[in-house]
């Protein structure tokens, strides 16, 4: 069963196994997967009150990184540990 999230609300956080299955079509380059994925995202950081530039780096940073995800492990997780990292960045050019 595909699972697809286009309009997540605040604080949604999709199954981990449909979670999964948004990054690896991102990983196959399935443009309905990803733009899913790169939404989810941005909206958990939105609810975590990132700020947009902020935000906007960490989805270009989800990007670059999205080859390392690895099915294996546990895609929130991964996707957490990405937006920490932006804010971390965010944080020491500010």
């Amino acid at each position: 069963m595909e699972h697809t999230f286009p309009d997540c609300a605040p604080a949604v956080t999709p199954p981990r196994d449909a979670l999964r299955h948004l990054l690896c079509a991102a990983q196959r380059g399935d443009a309905t997967g990803y733009q899913a994925l790169l939404r989810w995202a941005a909206q958990r950081g939105r609810d975590n009150h990132a700020p947009e530039a902020e935000l906007q780096r960490a989805l270009i940073l989800l990007d670059h990184l999205r080859h390392t995800y690895d099915p294996r492990r546990c895609p929130l997780r991964w996707v957490d540990a990405i937006l920490h990292q932006a804010t971390r960045l965010h944080a020491r050019r500010a």
